[in-house]
């Protein structure tokens, strides 16, 4: 019993006082060992609950050494488990906020909660941290247990940074309405030399106020999946050509030049018609947005092995290198003042990225500022290419 081996049994050799206690010494053998059974038992179900936790969990004693700590908590808190169990907490752990946590959860009989950032390699993860105290026969305790809610943060940012953009872009189109609206009602209406002017500047808000929610809501039924992406066969060099006559006319009043090379074996991609006919689309109307007149717009069509490469490069303002992980982005513009100036929702591009994504293909962009930029759509080849009509 003494080594903790609780099989062991005394032999029944007689019926006197030795007997009848070798008889109680197999009976405390066996209640023994089924106890300790009982406590393995229930040790390795909770040990199994708490590896199987997606939250960090921390148990700290009450000289402040780490009494456990489960699989979540080395991954979040990037802890050595087996260094950290019985060390103290401040040894092995650098968490601002986390020590004062378990202070003010020894001296109260709620859950303490609190929000920490833990910062490490470079990189910031935020927690929702709560913690409560426990109470045994012989000690005391603080159990934590850590709730990873960076990316929730991050959402709840560009949610809000989002409303806010929305708002300022409805906001100064319905300003300007507004303004000419006044005017006119104040007299200009009756005005020959100015009311057609209003009344024009008026049709052009309306038509940009159009053009924003009708892209919020294809970005939107983009993002929630409510537009079914079904792939098929289709004659992308075909809705390049069908898109270079659209735009034709507006590029040779702006004064650009456009030039089309198309590979004739890459005309065929796995995607959507309407879609890839609004990436092109979208491409074109930005390239021609952002190149002053005398400037060049090309686009190329080109087959890599099974990818189909499609390239809309211009020579226009450009880029800055800082801005060109972030210009696929919701209503990111480099030069905002410039963006209104040319029209547009500042959608385009999000637009384009999430269509491209949604038929599983890839988009990309090299730019120098000054000298122009050049935007890459990747889209796997469709060999034999047979659209369907």
């Amino acid at each position: 019993f003494q080594n903790g081996d609780y099989e062991q049994r005394i032999g029944h050799v007689s019926n006197d006082e030795l007997g009848d206690l070798g008889a109680a010494m197999n009976q405390l053998g066996e209640e023994v060992r089924s106890r300790v059974d009982r406590l393995s038992a229930e040790r390795a179900r909770l040990s199994a609950m708490l590896a199987g936790m997606a939250e960090a969990v921390l148990a700290v004693g009450e000289d402040d050494r780490i009494l456990f700590s489960n699989v979540a908590a080395g991954n979040l808190l990037q802890l050595d488990l087996e260094r950290a169990e019985g060390s103290k907490i401040w040894d092995v752990l650098n968490l601002p906020g986390l020590l004062e946590l378990i202070s003010k959860a020894r001296r109260s009989e709620q859950v303490v909660r609190e929000e920490l950032l833990f910062a490490k390699g470079g990189k910031e993860r935020r927690f929702a941290a709560k913690a409560h105290n426990f109470r045994t026969d012989n000690s005391t305790g603080v159990v934590v247990i850590f709730e990873d809610i960076t990316e929730l943060r991050q959402l709840a940012r560009v949610r809000q940074d989002f409303v806010a953009n929305v708002s300022h872009e409805l906001k100064t189109p319905l300003t300007s309405i507004q303004g000419y609206v006044e005017t006119l009602m104040e007299g200009a209406l009756h005005d020959p030399e100015n009311n057609m002017r209003f009344l024009e500047k008026i049709d052009q808000n309306v038509h940009r106020l159009r053009d924003l929610v009708s892209d919020l809501l294809s970005l939107a039924r983009i993002e929630n999946q409510e537009r079914r992406m079904l792939r098929a066969c289709v004659d992308l060099g075909g809705i390049v050509e069908k898109a270079a006559q659209r735009i034709e006319q507006q590029l040779s009043k702006a004064g650009l030049e456009l030039e089309l090379e198309l590979d004739a074996s890459a005309r065929f991609v796995w995607g959507e018609e309407e879609g890839l006919t609004q990436v092109v689309d979208n491409l074109l109307s930005n390239a021609a947005k952002y190149t002053p007149g005398g400037g060049r717009i090309r686009i190329e069509l080109a087959r890599e092995d099974k990818t189909v490469h499609l390239q809309v490069t211009d020579t226009g303002v450009g880029i800055p290198l800082v801005d060109q992980d972030r210009i696929f982005e919701r209503f990111y513009r480099v030069d905002k003042a410039r963006s209104r100036e040319v029209g547009g929702t500042g959608l385009g591009l999000s637009i384009v990225k999430h269509l491209v994504q949604a038929m599983q293909g890839r988009v990309g962009v090299e730019s120098r500022e000054g000298k122009g930029s050049t935007f890459h759509v990747r889209l796997e080849w469709a060999a034999g290419g047979n659209p369907q009509s």
